[in-house]
This record gives structure tokens, C-alpha cells and sequence, in this order.
């Protein structure tokens, strides 16, 4: 049986003789309660203070998004609290609302609720202000009229009038006022003691990791002797990978400009490792991929603690120097082996495309034996994604990694086929892969 199914039956006879309900264990990383109306407190995922984690109710995950909506333009979700008719939402219970409503994704994304960075910018704004004042002035204007009246005797008598003219001028006044504005972010690497043992502070999407030497390894290289991960043969060319879908895909498809997204979750490693081993053989290869991201599925983080887009886990580098390229793929490695059995695929995807703007081709190296956990973020991703499935084995492929080409305008690669164009089938077409045949419906694809 498989190791993380043993993993999750175990969990569960626990949590029965505990007496714990599973479903509110699993929403105890995100601060809400399976009920129809959260009590608990907000638990604040960003740097972006309006955000907080929601807990979705038809995954059991929470999702980390903007609050900056009131709870009155939100539609109420479907008499099962799980569905929603509005596009584009999910079904969340909100802390501040009474009932489950259905969530916008994109107030979901990284430019909306951003991880804590690790940078300082100043923004100056000039407000341009116009005044318009009216001033009145009074002028008081004396003019003399001779009069002459005739008489016996004749006399002229002056008169004198006196008008008070009043005139009004606008004056139009413009002042210029600049407004600097600093937003502090923390640098994670800002304190040089966050690595111990000579390791190497970067940067990355959930603050900082640490490249350790030698044999030190751990999150902080506080940890020596590190563990054979068994891909070093493949690493120098003196093993053959148990898999050799990834240099068989890449051989098959002459791809440049490439951001890869790699699983290196439990069986995944050699998989992984194929990728850099391929990369290697030939400096052309080398210029063919441009970013890496690693992905482990939260650094161990306990499965009640994953949230949805922020589960963690994720290893961005360049690839100009492979020496580093290899010591980031073995931290994250080291550093998680997955934990249950679905996986943060949609959530490493969006920061390899975050980091890699510029690149014209994205693949994601996945396990078909996991259904990645946040697919819910599909809506965010808005490139077409290359899907290369290892782990297959001669079983079926998932057909929830179809649904990823799908819903992208991607395609899906295995051994011995590459599949290009699945959103072109029609609702209720079919399509082959390998023996087997699934046929697209309303919401993806399914085995036949």
C-alpha cells in the first residue's frame, strides 16, 4: 500500500478514538470553524493587513485572501455550503460573515495578498490642488455737480454725491503638494544568524531558506549528517533514473525559455533529478531552462497547518550556476517529503511564473499519484502549462492533471506521448492515453 495512505488511515483511526472531529482539525491551521458561522479569531497570512485566511468548505484547506469586501456583496453559497453558481468564486466561511458566501479567486492572488518580502520602496505622489477665492473690494467714488439756480439774485451751489461701487474678482490659486509614502517590508536575510553553520541565507517566497555545506541540512543547517537522498548516481551520470519520462519528454520537444516546476516529494526525487542530469549533458541544454522551482509540500508542516496558496514549501532559483541549482533541489528535498498525499502543484506554478515573467514556456514535472490540493488556484494561472506526468507506472493518468492543461490551454506529456491541444475536444470527446480513454464533461475530464 502506499506509504501516504497508510499515512492518512492512520490519522484517521487516531482521530476517531481521540474523539476529534477530522473536519475541524483540518481548519485549525487556518483560524476558522467548520460551522456555519466562524467565532474564531482572523488568522493573518500577508503583509497585506486586510487579508486573512478563509477556511474553504469543500476542500477543508484554507485560502489566504483579501477581507476588503463587505460580507452584503458576497452570494450566499449553495444549500450544501460547498457550491457556488458565481464564476471564478469559491465557498468559504469568512469570520466576519454569518453564513458560507462564495469568494472571489482573484482577491485570492499574490499581487493582492502578498507574502512578507524583502524589499523597501518609497512611492512619492504630487496632489495637485486648485483654490478658487473670491475677493470683494468696496470703492467709494465722489463726484461734484455745479447747480446753478436763478433768482433775484443769481447763485451757483455745488453738489456733491457720494456712490460706494462694489466690485468682485475670483483669484485662482494652485499649490502642488508632494506626499512620500515608505512601505518597510522585512529582509528575511537581514540578520546574519538565521543560518547556522556557514550556511547561506536566500531569500524566497515564505521568507528565507538556507543552502547549508557539506553535510549539514535542516532548515536552518542546524542538523549534521545529512541522509542519502539516492539520486546522487543520477546526479553524475553513473545511474539511470527508475523514471526516465522527464529526459524522454525533453528530448521529444525542442522547448526553450523554460521556467520548471518540479515535485521532489518521496518518489518524485529521481524524477527530479533527471531534470537537472538532462540539463547537464549538453551546455545547449543549459540555456533552455531559465528558472527552477522546487516543491515539497510545506517543510513538514503538519497537513492541519497547510493552507491553500500559502502551504509553503516552495524553492525558486536561477539556473546560471548549477553547483546552486543542485545544493536548492537537495534543500528542498531535505527539507519536506510531502507529508499526505495531495500536493501545493497550482501554488509553485504561480511563483515560478511570478519569477520568471519573461519566460515563453512553463512545464510542471508532477506525481500522478497526487492530486494536487489547490486546484482552486487554476483560475490565477494564466499561461499554458506543459504537464509532465511521472510515477504512471502503467496505471491510468490522474485525470485532475489533465484538468490542469486543460484549464490552461496546456498540454499533457507522459513516456511515450505527448497530447497537445485537450481544451480543443468538445464536451463529451474523448481522448487517448496509452490504453486508456477519458471524456471531457462540464468540469474536466474523467475515466472512461
Amino acid at each position: 500500500m502506499n506509504p501516504k495512505l497508510l499515512l492518512i488511515v492512520f490519522l484517521s483511526v487516531s482521530l476517531l478514538i481521540t474523539g476529534i472531529n477530522a473536519k475541524a482539525a483540518s481548519t485549525s491551521g487556518c483560524g476558522c470553524c467548520p460551522s456555519a458561522k466562524c467565532s474564531a479569531e482572523p488568522v493573518y497570512c500577508s503583509s497585506n493587513v486586510d487579508c486573512e485566511c478563509l477556511w474553504m468548505t469543500v476542500t477543508g484547506g484554507g485560502m489566504c485572501a483579501s477581507t476588503a469586501i463587505s460580507c452584503s456583496s458576497l452570494t450566499r453559497c449553495e444549500n450544501d455550503n460547498q457550491t457556488c453558481s458565481v464564476p471564478n468564486t469559491v465557498c468559504v466561511n469568512n469570520t466576519r460573515c454569518d453564513v458560507p458566501v462564495c469568494y472571489p479567486l482573484d482577491q485570492a492572488k499574490t499581487s493582492v495578498c502578498p507574502p512578507v518580502g524583502s524589499k523597501s520602496t518609497l512611492i512619492s505622489t504630487i496632489t495637485t490642488i486648485t483654490t478658487t477665492t473670491s475677493v470683494t473690494t468696496t470703492t467709494s467714488v465722489t463726484t461734484t455737480t455745479p447747480t446753478t439756480t436763478t433768482t433775484s439774485v443769481a447763485t451757483t451751489t455745488p453738489i456733491t454725491t457720494t456712490t460706494s461701487v462694489t466690485t468682485t474678482t475670483p483669484t485662482t490659486t494652485t499649490t502642488s503638494v508632494t506626499t512620500t509614502v515608505t512601505v518597510r517590508t522585512i529582509d528575511a536575510c537581514s540578520n546574519g544568524t538565521r543560518c547556522l553553520n556557514n550556511g547561506t541565507c536566500q531569500p524566497s517566497r515564505d521568507g528565507f531558506f538556507c543552502l547549508c555545506p557539506g553535510r549539514y541540512y535542516g532548515s536552518r543547517c542546524e542538523n549534521y549528517g545529512a541522509p542519502d537522498l539516492g539520486i546522487d548516481g543520477i546526479l553524475n551520470g553513473t545511474k539511470n533514473s527508475s523514471d526516465p519520462t522527464v529526459e524522454n519528454v525533453l528530448n521529444r520537444n525542442n522547448w526553450t525559455n523554460i521556467v520548471a516546476v518540479v515535485d521532489v516529494t518521496g518518489s518524485m526525487k529521481s524524477c527530479a533529478a533527471a531534470v537537472y542530469k538532462w540539463m547537464t549533458l549538453s551546455r545547449e541544454r543549459r540555456d533552455k531552462i531559465q528558472y527552477y522551482v522546487f516543491f515539497n509540500d510545506g517543510d513538514k508542516k503538519s497537513d492541519a497547518s497547510k493552507v491553500i496558496g500559502r502551504t509553503g514549501g516552495v524553492y525558486g532559483v536561477n539556473t546560471g550556476n548549477l553547483e546552486t541549482v543542485i545544493r536548492v533541489m537537495k534543500t528542498a528535498m531535505y527539507n519536506g517529503d510531502g507529508g499526505d498525499i495531495p500536493e501545493n502543484d497550482i501554488e509553485a506554478l504561480l511563483y515560478g511564473i511570478e519569477q520568471c515573467p519573461n519566460c515563453t514556456n512553463t512545464i510542471l514535472i508532477a506525481d500522478n499519484q497526487a492530486t494536487p490540493r489547490d486546484l482552486v488556484l487554476l483560475a490565477n494561472v494564466t499561461r499554458p502549462v506543459k504537464v509532465i506526468v511521472c510515477q504512471m507506472n502503467n496505471n491510468a493518468l490522474n485525470p485532475k492533471l489533465i484538468d490542469i492543461a486543460l484549464k490552461t490551454h496546456g498540454s499533457i506529456h507522459t513516456l511515450k506521448e505527448d497530447i497537445f491541444k485537450v481544451a480543443d475536444i468538445s464536451i463529451g470527446g474523448t481522448i487517448t492515453v496509452g490504453s486508456r480513454s477519458y471524456r471531457r464533461t462540464n468540469s474536466g475530464y474523467v475515466l472512461i
